[in-house]
C-alpha cells in the first residue's frame, strides 16, 4: 500500500492525485482497476474540503472533516466515468478561524494607519512585507459591523467607515491589528485494485491485486511545472 502519512511539508492545504480508474485496463487483460482515495485533516481544528477538477478548477464535490478525521470517496463519486480515469485536486480551509486565532497558532502585527480625509469613506493599505495574505483585521477602539467594516484582498486590506457607527476624525491615526494563520494541512493515498474494490476501499474475495500511492503535495507539482514551490493553486491548475 501507499505510505502514509503526506504531505510531510506543514502549512500545504493542497494535495494532487494524478490518476483515479474506475474500471480501466492498464494493458490488455490487465484489470479492470477501480481506485478510491481517502483524504485525512492533519490538523486539530475542524476543515472543510473542496475537490477540484485539473485544468478548470471545477468543484467537483465538498466535505466537512473533523480534527484528524479521515474520508474515502470512489472514483464514481468524484464524476470519473465507466472505463475511465481522472485526476483531483483536494484544498483545505479552517471552518472556524476563531478557534485557531484562540489557540495562539496565528502571528499578527499591528500597523498605524491615517484617517481619510472623506467622512464614511474607507482607508487601504498593504499588510506587506509582514503578511501576503492575512486572514484578519480589527481596528483597535471601535466595533466591527458597527462602526466599520474589513475587506482583504490578497496582502490588501480596507477599513470601510460606510456603517454609521463612530470613526477616527479626518486625518487622525487609529491602529489596525492584522493576524495570519497557518494554512491547514491535509494528506491523502490512493488504493486501486484489480478487480473489485468498494466505494470505501473495502477489498472482497474478488480482489486479485491492491496497490496505490502517496498524494502530491501542491509544491511538489508546482516545481514539476516549472514554477516555484509557493506557487498559488490558481497558477498550478492553470498548468496542469
Amino acid at each position: 500500500g501507499a505510505q502514509p502519512p503526506g504531505p510531510e511539508e506543514p502549512g500545504l492545504n493542497a494535495i494532487f492525485f494524478p490518476h483515479i480508474p474506475n474500471g480501466v485496463d492498464l494493458e490488455a487483460g490487465n484489470g479492470p482497476w477501480y481506485g478510491v482515495i481517502t483524504v485525512q485533516n492533519l490538523e486539530d481544528f475542524a476543515v472543510d474540503l473542496e475537490l477540484l477538477a485539473p485544468g478548470t478548477g471545477d468543484v467537483l464535490t465538498t466535505a466537512t472533516l473533523n480534527p484528524h478525521a479521515s474520508k474515502t470517496f470512489s472514483a464514481a463519486s468524484l464524476g470519473i466515468e465507466d472505463g475511465a480515469a481522472g485526476a483531483v485536486y483536494v484544498t483545505a480551509r479552517l471552518q472556524d478561524l476563531d478557534a485557531v486565532l484562540e489557540a495562539g497558532r496565528c502571528r499578527s502585527t499591528s500597523f498605524f494607519i491615517t484617517r481619510g480625509s472623506d467622512a464614511g469613506g474607507s482607508d487601504t493599505f498593504s499588510a506587506e512585507p509582514a503578511f501576503a495574505t492575512p486572514d484578519r483585521a480589527r481596528v483597535v477602539g471601535f466595533t466591527l459591523n458597527t462602526d466599520y467594516s474589513v475587506e482583504i484582498d490578497g496582502s490588501d486590506v480596507t477599513i470601510d467607515w460606510s456603517p454609521n457607527g463612530d470613526e477616527p476624525a479626518a486625518d487622525q491615526g487609529y491602529v489596525v491589528n492584522v493576524w495570519d494563520c497557518p494554512l491547514p494541512r491535509i494528506g491523502g493515498i490512493e488504493k486501486h485494485a484489480s478487480v473489485d474494490l468498494s466505494a470505501a476501499g473495502r477489498t472482497s474475495d474478488d480482489t486479485v491485486v491492491v496497490t496505490g500511492y502517496t498524494a502530491i503535495p501542491l509544491s511538489d507539482l508546482a516545481l514539476s511545472r516549472g514554477l516555484e514551490a509557493d506557487a498559488a493553486l490558481d497558477d498550478v491548475l492553470g498548468e496542469t
